[in-house]
């Protein structure tokens, strides 16, 4: 069954991509959770899959793995960024204080 929707995805029905995301939103859901995702981040990830899934649908043999693998990814991967900014904000911050503790007022 799947293999037809992918196959229907792979030619630009909409309502074919949206079968399938029905069938696995919970399991991508539960998968982006586990890795500190949160539920923005799944609506982020069926944006993500409406334009890409079309494109790779072909090459997929085991849906239910590459969408736990695009989840997964896309979640830690924002968790990176944003650990990532909290930490250039930290250190631009301490670099002000330190600026303007050193500066005559």
């Amino acid at each position: 069954m799947d293999r037809q929707l992918l196959d229907r995805v792979s030619r630009g029905e909409t309502s074919a991509f949206w079968e399938l995301w029905f069938q696995y939103q919970d399991y991508v859901r539960r998968v982006c959770l586990q890795v500190g995702g949160s539920d923005d981040d799944v609506n982020d990830i069926m944006l993500k899959l409406l334009e890409s899934l079309p494109v790779y649908a072909g090459r997929i043999n085991n849906l239910r793995s590459w969408l736990g693998r695009v989840a997964r990814n896309f979640c830690l991967d924002r968790r990176r960024r944003e650990a990532r900014v909290r930490l250039v904000s930290f250190d631009e911050n301490v670099i002000m204080a330190r600026r303007g503790a050193g500066s005559p007022a």
